[in-house]
């Protein structure tokens, strides 16, 4: 008897399970076992990310039956300047009339054509081309005769009359304004030019007369004053 139970009690003890505590792993740790795959997690950089876009604001629809305003940009413009008068006859390349081409003639029809024997020469000596016109007192102008710088011109059939002499002298002669469009200038006679014609027993007699416009420092002044441009006499 007292051998069966000691044998019971060994066989007992042979099927006692065996419990083994495990230590649980912490809890910022991961167990990592030869069964579970490690996984590299990629690290993420903030400055990689892309930024989210702010939506649009939406556009306000007007009410039905308003008028609808659309917001323009004014566009700039540059404005190309008008050339000037003076800026315009610079550009010009010097036009003048031949010498001794007539200007400007108006007939008399008051006077006999046997009284228009008269002449006047005009010798310009200037540096600058002039246009030389005679005018009865308070009429127009007679006759005007174009006169190069160094040369002269003669105007023939001037009828019996006191004339005033008018000279203007210039650059760039305009034939349509009837005047020099570059450094103008103007003058008239201080004496008038009287013509007249008288019988004599072999034919008529008439007078001539010759102008001579010196350099400057001559005698120009004892013959000839300034104008302005205003009285000087309209030649078209």
């Amino acid at each position: 008897m007292r051998w069966t139970l000691s044998l019971v009690l060994v066989l007992a003890l042979l099927f006692v399970p065996m419990v083994v505590h495990a230590e649980e792993p912490p809890p910022d740790e991961t167990l990592v076992t030869d069964e579970t795959p490690v996984v590299a997690e990629t690290p993420v950089v903030a400055d990689q990310m892309p930024a989210e876009e702010e939506p649009a604001p939406a556009e306000e629809t007007p009410p039905a039956g308003e008028p609808t305003h659309t917001k323009q940009t004014p566009t700039a413009t540059q404005a190309t300047p008008t050339p000037t008068k003076e800026a315009l006859a610079a550009s010009q390349p010097d036009r003048r009339a031949p010498n001794g081409a007539m200007i400007k003639y108006t007939k008399q029809k008051w006077q006999n054509e046997i009284d228009t024997l008269g002449t006047l020469t005009v010798e310009n000596n200037w540096d600058l081309d002039v246009v030389a016109a005679i005018a009865p007192s308070n009429k127009p102008v007679a006759m005007a005769v174009y006169v190069r710088a160094g040369e002269s011109a003669t105007f023939k059939g001037i009828w019996d009359d006191s004339y005033s002499l008018f000279v203007t002298s210039g650059e760039d002669y305009d034939n349509v304004a009837a005047g020099f469009t570059r450094k103008a200038s103007y003058f008239r006679s201080t004496e008038p030019l009287k013509f007249q014609t008288t019988k004599i027993p072999n034919g008529r007699r008439y007078i001539h007369w010759t102008i001579r416009l010196q350099e400057e420092g001559g005698q120009d002044s004892e013959i000839l004053m300034p104008l302005e441009a205003g009285q000087f006499p309209k030649l078209n």
